[in-house]
Parts: structure tokens; sequence; C-alpha cells
């Protein structure tokens, strides 16, 4: 049986996978879609790798790097965060740094230095903030993701430090704990909108806008100040339509980095619209490309290709929606009841199309995972599958309707619940399905139960839509029904501040 070889690039090894060997750059990257980081040189005296780990417990491996390098950078950008005085947080820093320029799909220019010339003082240990926290607490547990995360905003950094600095400090700045000033915190919401209103194709790429436009989205979700209306995520959605609609009527492909940032906007699309029962904003078939069919994704794990499905029913919700309502109307505003008719049959083709999809999805296989994070992907695979199924039952059988729709519907909701399992790393990124489920439940046991799992996931992820979310379903939907009162989560989900 074949071995890994001791000298293999630094890719194939982190990986632990075989390397070919080849110069400059291997194959075996090539076949799994990476980017090759060359190999590494032999050790010098002056410079050692250095491992640390970031807020988490989450260890960060150091790339090798040679003095020459190190001290050509030193030369070249004097004023950077491989100058500082060494320190806990500074070299934590640097590993991080070097770590994710080295394993990013989207080289930085050199070895991802930053020239803190250009960027506010007084940013700089909100940017570190960001860097050590942020990117382990929005995406699955996985070591690639955390670097591939740093690596793509380290980039653009380096290419636009002022603007993508103020994004990134204004993440940070929402999780120092003496961060209070709200009007600061407004302000630099501000600057960032009105550098995204002054940019324009000529001055600044796609990916740039992209980035921007995700980082605020961000300081929504973690600012504890936000109204929580979603109002605001809305209107950067829809922002982030525009731009990718205009970017693709211009005739021009979309960069595996805009895709890349593209995603992480679409996922919270998707969360939004199925919450408010409206159809989505980005387009999946955007940033859905060959590398998202084979590889797991930092916030859909293995569930990329089930965001068509979820786009689709978004939309069947929407016009379920406007059918309840009695929204089909002819010009004389008297409902048509034939019209209506054909309406309710084509809901009613559109719900069976979609739920023989939703049985006969499957996960995206990705050859590059262990057993051990197969496992944990795989379980959020399927809790998402199992919610979907369970939200698409309920949009004919709404809540409170039937004993027996309620009684099918609890069934479902274990279905859902029984895949989230696992340490609170493991299920952060499974709320929604954890909402859609535990609105079904009614004893005291599974209540508990699916509130220590709302806690697990709300002290990994602690940011606001995480709190209101467990708040919406303890605090509104369960006294509701333990009262006898309209307790249709689908209606109050609408209307709640619940973006997730």
């Amino acid at each position: 049986m074949a071995t890994r070889s001791r000298k293999g690039c630094i890719d194939c090894k982190q990986a632990k996978v075989k390397c070919d060997e080849v110069h400059p750059h291997c194959g075996t990257c090539t076949r799994r879609r990476r980017v090759c980081s060359g190999y590494a040189r032999a050790s010098n005296p002056n410079v050692s790798s250095r491992s640390s780990s970031g807020s988490g417990g989450v260890n960060r491996r150091a790339s090798v790097a040679s003095s020459a390098s190190m001290n050509s950078s030193r030369a070249s950008l004097g004023d950077t965060w491989f100058g500082e005085a060494t320190s806990s947080t500074s070299d934590c820093m640097r590993s991080i740094i070097l770590e994710a320029s080295t394993k990013t799909l989207y080289p930085a220019r050199g070895p991802a230095l930053i020239p803190l010339s250009e960027i506010i003082a007084a940013d700089k240990p909100l940017i570190e903030v960001y860097f050590m926290r942020h990117p382990s607490e929005m995406i699955i547990r996985n070591d690639f993701f955390i670097s591939e995360m740093n690596g793509a905003a380290i980039a653009l950094l380096q290419q636009s430090p002022t603007a993508v600095g103020d994004a990134l400090a204004a993440i940070g700045e929402n999780y120092v704990e003496d961060s209070s000033d709200s009007a600061m915190v407004s302000n630099r919401k501000t600057r960032l909108l009105s550098r995204l209103r002054l940019i324009n194709e000529e001055e600044s790429s796609l990916e740039l806008v992209l980035m921007l436009l995700l980082a605020l989205c961000g300081v929504e979700l973690v600012d504890p100040r936000s109204d929580g209306g979603a109002t605001t995520l809305s209107a950067l959605i829809d922002n982030v339509s525009m731009v990718l609609e205009f970017h693709t009527r211009q005739g021009k492909t979309l960069s595996s980095m805009a895709k890349y940032f593209a995603r992480g906007v679409a996922r919270q699309d998707l969360l939004i619209s199925l919450t408010r029962m409206q159809r989505t904003r980005i387009n999946p078939c955007a940033w859905l490309d060959e590398y998202s069919l084979c590889h797991a994704d930092r916030v859909m794990g293995l569930t990329t290709t089930l965001a068509p499905l979820l786009s689709q029913l978004a939309a069947l919700a929407e016009d379920v929606q406007h059918t309840m309502n009695g929204q089909f109307i002819t010009d004389s505003t008297t409902v048509e009841t034939n019209h209506l008719a054909v309406r309710r049959s084509d809901l009613v083709e559109r719900e069976a199309s979609i739920r023989a999809q939703l049985v006969s999805w499957r996960p995206i296989r990705d050859p590059t995972m262990s057993m051990a994070m197969s496992r944990t992907f795989l379980l959020h695979a399927y809790t998402w599958r199992a919610a979907a199924l369970l939200y698409l039952f309920r949009l004919f059988n709404r809540p409170g309707s039937s004993a027996e729709a309620d009684a099918e519907a609890l069934s479902m909701a274990y279905e859902a619940m029984v895949h989230i399992s696992g340490s609170s790393q493991d299920i952060k990124l499974s709320l929604w399905p954890l909402f859609i489920a535990a609105c079904e439940l009614e004893s005291r046991e599974d209540r508990a139960h699916a509130t220590r799992l709302f806690d697990d996931i709300c002290y990994a992820r602690p940011i606001v839509t995480a709190r209101r979310t467990r708040s919406f379903v303890v605090d509104t939907i369960w006294p509701a029904r333990d009262a006898g009162e309209h307790w249709d989560w689908m209606y109050f989900a609408r209307c709640a501040p619940i973006p997730l």
C-alpha cells in the first residue's frame, strides 16, 4: 500500500494525502482543485515554525518560512504585524497570517504582510479580534475553513487596506466586551456604506464589493444593537443580488473568490427567505460551480447542492402564502374561483416534486475529509434535509390545523433532531433545523432537550440572531401553544425579529 512521502508539498502534508512530488506545483493539489503552496525549504535556526491556539481551542500550525523571505518582508514593509513586539497575541496573529497565506485558495501578494501605515491605528486590535475569533464562530469546525476564510480576507486586505480594514474592524468591534459606544459602531457602518456608494467598476474589483457587503451582513449578525428585524440584512442581500446580476449580464465570469463571498451571503438569503416565506434574491446558479459540487463549504457543509431545492421551497412558500391570503384576484378585485383552483393544483404538483427531490437528495462527497469529520458534516446535512421536509409538510398542514397534522409534524421533528448531536462546535450551524423542529415539541422532556441544544449553539455562536431565535421558540411559541392560543409559528416567524 502506498504511503505518504515525507518530502510532499505543504498542502498534501497538512491534508495527510499522498503527494506526487511534482515540482514546482504538485499534481495532487491540482486534482484536489487546490492551489499548491509549494515545498517547505530546509529549516533555518533563526526562523522556526510556531503553533498556537486561537479562541475556541482550534489549533493552528504556522507554515515554515525561510529567514531570507522573512527578512525581505520586514525590509519592504517595516510597519507590520511581523514587526511588533513579541506577545501571545502577536505570536498567534503571526501564526494565523502565515498559515492562511499558504493554505488559502486565493494567494495574497508576497508573504501576506499588512501595511499598518494604511490602517487607522485604533482599528488594528479590532482587526486582530476579527482574525482571532470571528472566522471560527461563523463556520463549521474545520481548520482548513478557518485558514481559507482568513486567507481570503488577508488577500483583499492587502489590495485595499483602508476599505477592508474598516470592514474587519467593524465585525471585530462587536466582540470587544467594553465596546458599548453605539455611536462609534453606527459611524463605522456609515463609513462602510459610504465606501460602497463611491465604489465603481474601474476603481475596485467585484470581489471587494462582495466582501464589503458580506462584512456588513456579518456586522448585523453579531451586533447586539441591531434591531434584528432583518430589514438591513434584506437590503444588503438585495444589493448583492443586483451586483451579481449586473456582472453576469455583462457576460463576465465570476472568479472563485467572488463566488466564495457570494456563498456566504446566499446562505443568509436562504434563511431569511424561508423564515419570511418569500423568494430568494440570489440565484444559486450564480455561485454553485464544479468546485462546490465536490467540496464541503465553510457554512453549508455538504449541503451546497441542497440550496437550489431550498430556493424552490422558499418560492413555493411565498406562493402558498399568497394563495392563503386570497391575493390571486381579477382586475375587478373579486376572487376568481377557477383561477384559484388551478393555482392550488399547481402548488400541489410543485410540493410533490420538491418532496420527491428532497427524499432522493444525498449530500455531496468530499474525498479530502476524514471519517470523523465526515460524520459531523453528514449529521449536519441530514438534519437540514429533515427540517426542509418538515417545513414543506407544514406549508400545506399549518401548525394547529388538526391533531393528526400536529402528530405527523412531531414525528418529523424527531427525525430532524436525532441528527443534531455532538459538541456545541459541531451543531452551531444547525440553528435553522433546530428552530423548525423545536416549535413542534410538546413534552417538558423534549423541550428541555431542545433548550439545551439552543444553549449550546448560543455558546458556540454568541450572536444576536441565535439568542433571538431561542427566545422566539421558548418565550413565544411554546407558551402560546400551552395556553391553547394560536401558535402557527410560520405566521409569527414572518414578522419576528429572527433573521437566523
